[in-house]
């Protein structure tokens, strides 16, 4: 029974990381948009 509730949390606290590391590589992905440097064509090659 604990095992399980353990497992259960930690499935959950993984789904949040997930969720906030997607939010960030979003908010990257619109503050590089945003600038778009000069060499913006070479690093996403």
């Amino acid at each position: 029974m604990f095992l399980i509730a353990q497992q259960i949390k930690i499935k959950v606290l993984l789904r949040k990381l997930k969720t906030s590391y997607l939010y960030l590589y979003l908010k990257i992905l619109k503050v590089q948009s945003n600038y778009k440097p000069a060499n913006y064509k070479v690093i996403t090659k």
